[in-house]
């Protein structure tokens, strides 16, 4: 269970060296603090960010996106009350460490925008994000551009690819277990070399039909 609900094998600070500029936190309350849980509870929510401090302390010029929301059944099980508790802690804790380098979400801001005013990170709220959910590429481009023509410009959108392993998979492909399986090794990248093939030329028709 812990290979599968682990999503990232770097800490946040290597995934930034590494080219990643958006987070996606899903957060969950241990002893009245927050944590990044995905299944199982990983690191305080705290020493992310902290991560993310001393990288856009280093690299002023960078941008980082972050996205949060408690763990979807724990917002379910807990009241309105605790849920609105434990998002105002979790705000409180965002400002607290990464303070003046904050910008309050906008869909207009320019990375020039971001120098001027000596900002680095962004919160991003009332965005509209889409997952195509197939497992076929042409599908997944077809659905994926469907939603981009009908979706509102003027709104900050992103479309999510999540790799989902079939039952089989899950049975004998362990991703922190580098055995060799014939040529291939059995890691998660093997589940997505597809989609390396395919390359992202298609991605720059995204682009220039999202600027109509």
């Amino acid at each position: 269970v812990f290979s599968w609900s682990r999503c990232q094998f770097l800490t946040v600070y290597q995934q930034l060296v590494r080219g990643v500029r958006k987070f996606d936190f899903r957060i969950a309350f241990v002893k009245g603090k927050p944590y990044i849980v995905h299944a199982m509870v990983s690191q305080p929510f705290k020493e992310a960010l902290l991560d993310i401090k001393r990288f856009t302390l280093r690299h002023p010029k960078e941008v980082v996106l972050i996205q949060y929301r408690k763990y979807f059944p724990l917002k379910q099980r807990d009241s309105k009350v605790l849920n609105i508790k434990h998002n105002n802690i979790t705000r409180d804790l965002i400002y607290q460490v990464l303070g003046s380098s904050i910008k309050d979400f906008s869909h207009n801001w320019s990375f020039q925008d971001f120098w001027s005013h000596k900002k680095s990170v962004m919160i991003l709220r009332e965005i509209d994000d889409f997952w195509p959910n197939t497992t076929n590429l042409q599908d997944l481009q077809a659905k994926s551009l469907s939603y981009l023509n009908r979706r509102d410009p003027q709104r900050f959108h992103e479309i999510s690819l999540i790799f989902t392993p079939s039952t089989k998979l899950t049975f004998f492909l362990k991703p922190r277990i580098p055995w060799q399986f014939g040529n291939t090794w059995n890691a998660l990248s093997v589940l997505s070399k597809p989609i390396r093939e395919v390359g992202i030329d298609w991605l720059n028709d995204w682009f220039k039909k999202g600027q109509h």
